[in-house]
């Protein structure tokens, strides 16, 4: 019988042996990131994000240096940071967040900030932080396709798990993003086999060119606390206070509206707004690399064609790209209406932050409507002014 026993226990041992040495695949991998990352209160990290799209002829880099506590009384993200780089300073204190200018010398407070400012952080974009929300959803979803290979960086040996999403993208807090087009994205996770973090995020659109890679250098899990003070606005005396912009000061309903330059991207002909007066005129600010903006254009066109030949003009204003780059949306874009260009003081006479923005203005000079532009609301604005 002590035989018997003997053997059975040798035959189980040596039978569960090798799973321990078995190549995991992708799913174990991203389980064991996500623990890694679950179990972190605090971590730093340099930051470099490369944006690159030929197709839209836009091409841009950003670094800084992070540090992240993580602490669940934060309101909306149950986490804490400080971004720094040569030009800013960017803070989230768990209640109030600010944005230092370092050239300038300024400060914006925000004492009241929204959950769609995280959302769109570019320094949290694609970031641990994304993955820590998302990796959850993605681990126990069977139908997203988690596909694990290896690679070499610097001659060390790297886990790379290919995450393909169909017809939605990430946001910076790791929610999924609906896309207006069938589109399939790869978002390669490369880890660290010795620690289980990640260490970069390639993000590609299948069938294009359009890539974006995110690279975290100099990870430390336990950093030195940063100073009490340094998470308070009020500890940068040495910097003047700038008023931010938001939705408060977007020019209010009934306002005359400020008798600002355009020109006509086309044409280059230069205009002002009192000379479309008579004319129920739709100001809609956009900028190229917006969603939102692009999910409406084809409402906009709806209303082009069904108000072009009535007292009713939409002019798209666009003052932060380039020529160029207005150039290649257009080629890409079937839009109607005129693109009209301007210098950024045409933002501020209209209090505009956000993207896309839109102002109704009546026939008389008088504002309508302003704010986040919502087609619905402005037909039956335009039919009750026409």
């Amino acid at each position: 019988m002590k035989i018997l026993l003997f053997l059975i226990s040798f035959l189980t041992f040596n039978y569960a042996r090798p799973t321990n040495n078995m190549k995991p695949d992708g799913t174990g991998v991203l389980e064991k990131v996500m623990n890694k990352l679950n179990h972190l209160t605090t971590i730093s990290y340099t930051y470099k994000r490369i944006l690159d799209y030929p197709g839209e002829g836009y091409h841009h880099e950003a670094t800084a240096d992070t540090y992240i506590e993580f602490d669940p009384a934060a309101q909306f993200i149950g986490l804490k940071y400080q971004f720094s780089n040569d030009n800013v300073l960017v803070v989230y204190n768990g209640s109030e967040s600010f944005y230092c200018d370092k050239k300038e010398k300024t400060i914006e407070v925000n004492n009241t900030p929204e959950i769609n400012q995280f959302k769109s952080s570019s320094f949290l974009f694609n970031s641990p932080v994304t993955l820590k929300f998302i990796l959850p959803r993605i681990i126990a979803d069977q139908s997203v396709p988690k596909i694990l290979s290896d690679t070499l960086i610097r001659n060390k040996s790297f886990y790379v798990v290919d995450i393909m999403l169909q017809d939605k993208t990430l946001n910076s807090l790791g929610d999924y993003v609906a896309t207006t087009r069938k589109l399939t994205f790869d978002y390669k996770v490369i880890v660290d086999k010795e620690t289980f973090m990640p260490v970069e995020v390639l993000e590609h659109t299948i069938g294009t060119k359009d890539t974006s890679t995110t690279f975290f250098t100099n990870i430390n899990i336990k950093p030195e606390s940063k100073a009490d003070n340094s998470w308070y606005s009020s500890s940068y005396a040495d910097y003047a206070v700038k008023k931010p912009k938001g939705k408060t000061d977007i020019i209010k309903p009934g306002a005359q509206v400020p008798d600002s330059h355009l020109t006509f991207f086309a044409s280059q002909k230069t205009m002002s707004i009192s000379d479309f007066k008579g004319k129920i005129v739709l100001l809609e600010f956009w900028i190229k690399d917006c969603g939102y903006c692009i999910e409406a254009i084809p409402k906009l066109n709806a209303l082009y064609d069904k108000y072009k030949n009535r007292d009713f003009k939409i002019l798209a204003v666009n003052t932060h790209d380039t020529k160029s780059m207005i150039d290649v949306f257009i080629s890409k874009h079937a839009i109607k209406y005129d693109l009209l260009t301007g210098g950024k003081e045409i933002d501020q006479d209209y209090g505009v932050s956000g993207f896309p923005t839109a102002i109704l203005i009546n026939k008389n000079g008088r504002v309508v409507f302003a704010d986040i532009t919502d087609e619905k609301k402005l037909e039956i604005l335009i039919e009750q002014n026409i």
